[in-house]
């Protein structure tokens, strides 16, 4: 298998079992390990994995430390669902999810991602919809169904 390719959902675990075991991790290193550019892991730490309490001090990133330690299978199980990856795998079972976590397992996995559209700019929208999902308002969406312009052909 191709190495180019994004490995998303095992990244993400792994960085996310780095981060529980209270490491301190570095986005060139990761970058690095991972063979993906520093931009994504930046994404990664700032986007996939955001609603962790992430800290970065002096170029490290880690967890805060009253959050060590109580990230579980179930949590990393929730987490691949909510991600939308979940479904990559033929199950998430204990053993299944300690396996492609380890780093000689996880070679025989490639996950090609989608294509998401960079949501980042609506980060205080979707705070705002988090805390009235919370608050169990009733919520109404209004869309359009984006219709491109079929192309003018010249008549000659």
């Amino acid at each position: 298998m191709s190495k180019e390719h994004d490995t998303l959902s095992i990244r993400l675990a792994d960085i996310l079992l780095k981060l529980n075991n209270g490491q301190k991790l570095s986005l060139s290193q990761l970058a690095q390990e991972y063979k993906v550019s520093i931009r994504t892991i930046q994404r990664d730490l700032s986007e996939r994995l955001g609603v962790l309490p992430i800290q970065q001090n002096n170029g490290l990133y880690f967890l805060e430390p009253f959050y060590l330690g109580k990230l579980s299978i179930k949590d990393i199980k929730n987490f691949a669902i909510l991600a939308g990856v979940a479904g990559l795998f033929p199950k998430l079972v204990n053993d299944f999810i300690r396996s492609i976590l380890d780093n000689t397992i996880s070679q025989a996995y490639e996950v090609k991602g989608q294509t998401y559209e960079d949501v980042s700019q609506l980060q205080g929208l979707f705070e705002k919809l988090q805390d009235a999902i919370v608050q169990h308002y009733q919520l109404t969406f209004l869309y359009r169904v984006y219709k491109p312009k079929p192309p003018k052909i010249p008549i000659t």
